[in-house]
């Protein structure tokens, strides 16, 4: 999405979200892995009050957690921050739509974890399970301060891909601005009179020279653009506004 937005915040905010991701993701995976090598299952419901016999898992799961759900000060808030932010300059409805999935998925991660980790610890099963081990200890610190460290300060990160995201996005507008006067080129030699029909280039201003009021039709959004590139319908064809 931020991506495709492009803006210099959507593009950024794509790339840190891609790091973050892998960062974020890999941690709950592994999560997911340590219960199984205890329990054999991934059942939510096989789960329950977890905090009682493994404390270091719990605490780790958790920074794992609130960092999928976007929490500031851990690195999944700066990627979906820039992203919307960036998609918002571009498209307030699906900046709106994204920023409804995140609050959906924040309360469905929420949700999972406080069925696994807390309440009363009542399964028979879990009453001899394990904390963390020494291992798995080592596999964890280092994704624990990852996440933290790129949610307090994503500097790096964003120093790193800064010049190459601004010669993306810049090539991009100069492309689009490219494919949007070949378009207007097309309309002019097309002949077409019929305003409704052009595509969404122009706007329409009203200039007056004392008693003559002259409709004119200018590009909006053509980067470089001059008055002399004004064009006026005039009858039944187009031509080029000519001054006065």
């Amino acid at each position: 999405m931020g991506i495709f937005a492009g803006t210099i915040q959507g593009v950024g905010g794509g790339i840190f979200q891609m790091l973050s991701h892998g960062i974020i993701s890999g941690a709950l995976f592994l999560s997911v892995g340590v219960v199984y090598d205890r329990m054999h299952t991934r059942e939510i419901a096989a789960y329950g009050g977890l905090v009682d016999r493994m404390p270091l898992y719990a605490a780790a799961v958790m920074v794992f957690t609130l960092a999928n759900v976007g929490l500031p000060g851990t690195t999944g808030f700066i990627g979906e921050f820039l992203t919307l932010i960036g998609t918002f300059r571009v498209n307030t409805a699906v900046a709106t739509l994204a920023s409804i999935g995140v609050i959906l998925s924040a309360a469905y991660a929420l949700w999972l974890y406080r069925k696994v980790i807390f309440g009363r610890l009542e399964k028979p099963s879990l009453a001899g399970i394990l904390d963390l081990d020494g291992r798995e200890i080592a596999a964890f610190a280092p994704l624990v301060v990852l996440t933290i460290l790129f949610g307090v300060y994503p500097k790096p990160v964003i120093d790193m891909s800064q010049a190459s995201v601004a010669a993306l996005v810049e090539n991009y507008h100069q492309a689009l601005g490219a494919a949007k006067t070949a378009e207007l080129d097309h309309v002019v030699l097309s002949g077409t009179t019929d305003s409704a029909s052009w595509p969404d280039l122009f706007r329409s201003s009203t200039s007056s020279s004392g008693l003559e009021t002259v409709k004119t039709w200018m590009p909006a959004t053509i980067p470089g653009s001059s008055p002399g590139t004004d064009i006026t319908p005039k009858g039944d064809s187009i031509r080029p506004k000519s001054a006065k």
